[in-house]
């Protein structure tokens, strides 16, 4: 999806427009945050966006535009206050896991990409650290970017904060997609009669415990979610 690879088969389009056909037109508009953290220990945290600006950025841009990017996303991602700690890791004290991932995206926020792409930006990290992660991504979606994430059974304040939700099932099999609140769940308890969503329940772990009832019964209570879906009206409004 971020054009890094060609697919074997079927395309990608953005905005209309072939991906891999357009690759370097497009490659500075997508963004991409990888769930390993790629940050340099022994660097501070603005040292680590001010080299990657020296790289990312145009080499003609004046020094004095390059500082003021790398202060305005250091401000934008609540590390202004942290800007001369070093990162640290395991062996090396430094800032927390939360902190590092939000370094993280703020390199890809440097050359200001419209489509950002996140792979378990909230992996290993605490409820707190979560949503703190959750609230930054709405801000930007708010701000007109695109932001595409990989996630597993978000707390009730994060799932809030997601638009649309592409649910798979066991073997990579399309379940749902469409709005995350409140469709996912009315969608998935017409299913399960015995079962209703409780309002104030997490649907994340509810939509979660559903799909797992459904795969792991006997063969009368197994539902093929791909085929459901894609004869559902959210497959005929949403895709």
């Amino acid at each position: 999806l971020t054009g890094k690879r060609t697919p074997t088969k079927g395309k990608i389009y953005l905005n209309g427009r072939s991906l891999h056909r357009n690759r370097e037109e497009f490659r500075h508009n997508i963004g991409y945050v990888p769930q390993d953290d790629v940050l340099h220990r022994d660097l501070t945290v603005y040292e680590s966006l001010y080299y990657a600006a020296r790289m990312r950025l145009p080499h003609d841009l004046p020094e004095s535009k390059v500082k003021e990017t790398v202060e305005t996303i250091l401000t934008r991602m609540g590390l202004a206050h942290i800007k001369d700690s070093i990162i640290g890791d395991e062996q090396v004290r430094g800032i927390s896991g939360g902190q590092r991932k939000r370094v993280n995206i703020a390199l890809e926020l440097l050359t200001e990409p419209n489509l950002l792409f996140l792979d378990e930006p909230t992996s290993g990290l605490d409820a707190t650290s979560t949503l703190e992660i959750l609230e930054i991504l709405r801000s930007l979606a708010d701000s007109g970017k695109t932001i595409i994430l990989t996630i597993h059974q978000p707390r009730i304040e994060a799932y809030q904060l997601i638009d649309n939700l592409l649910l798979l099932a066991k073997g990579g099999k399309l379940a749902y997609f469409g709005p995350a609140n409140p469709d996912a769940t009315t969608y998935f308890s017409k299913y399960f009669i015995h079962h209703p969503f409780q309002e104030g329940s997490n649907p994340a772990d509810y939509i979660m415990d559903m799909l797992e009832i459904s795969s792991s019964g006997d063969n009368s209570s197994i539902i093929d979610w791909q085929t459901e879906y894609l004869k559902s009206s959210y497959h005929n409004r949403f895709v």
